[in-house]
């Protein structure tokens, strides 16, 4: 069985911005930042499904359309229940709401069940964390949304490993 979500990735400078902050925060919360390469939005959480399951899953995936969008995270928030902190939005865009429904009308007629509580848009930061206080504000991270991934998640003696079995483009969006 493969553990299998859908992500967007961050561009390079959007990921430094938040590998920066994931550190500041996880010294300051006693706890462990996110690797870099690990910083992702999660679009839709599918869980374990079996391998021959792929094809369908992509083929599903393939069927959306939707035009390239941007995206600020401007908020900490810290989730005692879950030990972790995570960057959010204020206002999350439409395009990004869009997205994730499309994705989740595209799996909902799939024998796969996905995990369909309600999206809270969010890149987890720090996990294991015991905040007393954060900061009151976070300098806006810029996100430009140009595609985004089938992910599989690898359990792995140095950690959780992602790794994307197939990306999709958006759209570009205008001029």
């Amino acid at each position: 069985m493969l553990k299998i979500f859908l992500a967007l990735w961050p561009l390079a400078a959007t990921r430094r911005q938040l590998d920066q902050l994931a550190r500041q925060l996880a010294t300051g919360c006693r706890g462990r930042s996110i690797r870099a390469e690990n910083l992702h939005l999660t679009l839709l959480f599918i869980g374990e499904v079996a391998p021959d399951l792929l094809p369908k899953l992509s083929q599903a995936a393939s069927a959306v359309k939707q035009a390239a969008f941007h995206m600020t995270l401007d908020e900490i928030r810290y989730w005692k229940r879950e030990g972790i902190v995570v960057a959010g939005m204020q206002q999350p865009p439409a395009a990004l709401l869009e997205l994730v429904q499309a994705l989740r009308q595209a799996y909902s007629t799939m024998e796969t069940p996905f995990d369909d509580r309600p999206f809270k848009p969010h890149v987890t930061l720090v996990r294991n964390a015991k905040c007393r206080l954060l900061p009151d504000s976070m300098p806006a991270i810029d996100w430009e949304v140009a595609q985004w991934s089938l992910v599989q998640s690898l359990s792995t003696p140095q950690g959780v490993v992602y790794r994307s079995l197939a990306n999709w483009l958006l759209e570009p969006s205008g001029p």
